[in-house]
């Protein structure tokens, strides 16, 4: 059979097996008949049900008062709201809404049937191939996956075996490390050794270095002091000896007057 003499039967059956839910069951919505009788109360019904609050409570019906503490902004209220539970509970156990449900559940339940068994044949006429070829891809891959496992449990195996060898190998390795360790330790305490003893060294001549520049430094600060103080001393030397100069040639001029004044008068 071609595929489009193939989906053309298809078409027809299915439309076939589609009629007698139709004719049985009606629609997938509620029947005009229900809806003229019990329309107002069915709306009343759906804006409950459809509202957040009743949401929240059918999701967690024991803890809709602290849902309702943590979110003062919902609406209704809580006492509204129980109300409202209470009547969607009493609607939905009135045996014509019982009946108007499971007369829609009736009719989903059997297209789904349906619409299962058209899929089934598609998938049998046009996609058995791809679906032995994507089994085969599958199997392809689980086998892949085997071998890289086992690829793997080897290499681990090879590592493990690597590893208890180290191991084995670790108190000669421990010995050297230590070995190696002990002689660079001595190395390094004899290198710090010889550079303290230089450091010392150092430190002891630039200590004899610097006792001999503060020597020297006292020894002219003694130089200074004392030739300040001989200037001194000869300044006040000549200071004296000015005056006691200065002294005389007053007194011999005013004996050199004395006498012009005699002479004068004489």
């Amino acid at each position: 059979m071609s595929p489009k003499r193939f989906l053309l039967t298809l078409l027809i059956v299915y439309i076939v097996l589609a009629i007698p839910p139709i004719v049985l069951f009606g629609g997938p919505n509620y029947s005009q008949d229900y809806l003229d009788e019990y329309g107002d109360e069915h709306d009343v019904y759906l804006s409950i049900t459809k509202s957040e609050a009743y949401k929240l409570y059918s999701q967690r019906p024991h803890l809709i008062e602290e849902m309702y503490e943590q979110r003062p902004h919902l609406e209704p209220d809580l006492n509204l709201l129980y109300e409202q539970i209470e009547f969607v509970e009493e609607y939905e156990s009135r045996p014509e809404f019982i009946a108007e449900r499971r007369r829609i559940d009736r009719y989903n339940l059997y297209f789904q049937f349906l619409n299962f068994g058209a899929m089934l044949a598609l998938i049998l006429r046009f996609g058995w191939r791809p679906l032995i070829d994507f089994l085969d891809g599958q199997v392809k891959k689980v086998r892949t996956r085997i071998e890289q496992t086992k690829a793997a449990r080897e290499e681990a195996q090879q590592r493990k075996d690597e590893a208890n060898k180290k191991i084995q190998q670790l108190p000669d390795e421990k010995q050297q490390i230590a070995s190696q360790t002990d002689a660079m330790i001595e190395q390094e305490v004899a290198r710090i050794r010889e550079t303290a003893e230089q450091s010392l060294a150092q430190i002891d001549q630039e200590t004899e270095e610097r006792k001999r520049v503060e020597m020297q430094q006292a020894a002219m600060q003694v130089k200074q002091e004392l030739v300040e103080q001989a200037i001194d001393r000869l300044a006040k030397k000549l200071d004296e000896s000015a005056k006691t100069e200065r002294q005389s040639a007053l007194i011999d001029e005013y004996v050199q007057a004395l006498d012009e004044r005699k002479q004068a008068h004489g």
